[in-house]
C-alpha cells in the first residue's frame, strides 16, 4: 500500500511538473521502477512467503508460515540497521528524471542519481521538482480559482550553494507560480540575488544576548541602500 501510494503522489507531481517548464525547450518527469538491489528483493520475498496463504492457511502449511514469520522477527531483533533499511518503502524503488521535448515529447536527457551533471543542473533540476511537489501538494492546478490559494513556503538558505544564474532561475519559477516566499538568508553577498523578488525584510540582529527583529518595506530598504 505504501509503495502504491508513492506511485500516486510521483503521479501528480510529474502532473504539475508537465506545466512547468525546464528550458525553454522542455519539461521533465520523475520515472520510478522496482529496485533491482537483491537486499530488498530477498526481503520483499520473505513477506510474500509470510503470507502466500492469505490469513486462513491450510494446517499443513501453518507451521512452515510460522517458522518464516519467527525466523524473519528474529532478524528484526538482530539487526536494527537492516530492519530500518528494507523496511522503508522508498528504498524498493528507484527514481530518475526524463527532460522531454515540449514539441513532441521525445527524450532530450536522462538523469539518475549517478548522472554525472554539474552542480548547477542539479540545484535547477531540484528546484523545479520542489516547486512542482508543493503546487501538488497544494492541489495547485494553474486554473484561475487558484489565485486565492494558500501557497506558502519557507526556503532556508536555499540559494547559498547554487550559482546566481541558477538561483534566478529557480526564484523566476517559484514567482511563475505564484508561490508565497518566506526567504532566510544571511545578509551578505548572496542574499543580494533575492533583493527584486522581495516585498519587505526582517532583519534579525544580536547584541548583549538579545534578539531584536526589524522590519523595513522595499522601498525603504532600497532608500537606505541608495544612501550608503
Amino acid at each position: 500500500e505504501e509503495e502504491g501510494d508513492i506511485r500516486k503522489r510521483i503521479e501528480a507531481v510529474n502532473v504539475s511538473l508537465k506545466r512547468i517548464k525546464f528550458s525553454p525547450e522542455t519539461y521533465v518527469q520523475i520515472t520510478v521502477s522496482p529496485t533491482k538491489t537483491d537486499e530488498f528483493n530477498r526481503f520483499k520475498g520473505d513477506l510474500k512467503r509470510c503470507l502466500s496463504h492469505g490469513i486462513m492457511p491450510a494446517p499443513e502449511e501453518q507451521e512452515r508460515i510460522y517458522t518464516n514469520i519467527r525466523e524473519l522477527i528474529a532478524r528484526f531483533d538482530k539487526e536494527p540497521e537492516w530492519t530500518n533499511r528494507v523496511t522503508d518503502v522508498r528504498n524498493w524503488l528507484e527514481y530518475g528524471v526524463r527532460e522531454l521535448y515540449l514539441a513532441d515529447n521525445k527524450e532530450a536527457q536522462y538523469y539518475s542519481a549517478s548522472s554525472g551533471k554539474s552542480g548547477g543542473q542539479k540545484s535547477l533540476l531540484a528546484f523545479t521538482i520542489l516547486a512542482s511537489a508543493i503546487t501538488a501538494q497544494y492541489g495547485l492546478s494553474g486554473e484561475k480559482e487558484d489565485v486565492n490559494r494558500f501557497r506558502l513556503m519557507v526556503v532556508d538558505e536555499a540559494f547559498g550553494k547554487t550559482d546566481e544564474e541558477n538561483s534566478q532561475r529557480a526564484l523566476e519559477l517559484f514567482k511563475e507560480l505564484g508561490l508565497q516566499l518566506v526567504v532566510i538568508n544571511p545578509f551578505d553577498a548572496k542574499s543580494r540575488i533575492v533583493e527584486d523578488y522581495v516585498d519587505s525584510y526582517h532583519l534579525v540582529t544580536k547584541q548583549d544576548e538579545v534578539s531584536s527583529l526589524r522590519r523595513a518595506s522595499r522601498a525603504e530598504y532600497e532608500s537606505v541602500r541608495e544612501v550608503n
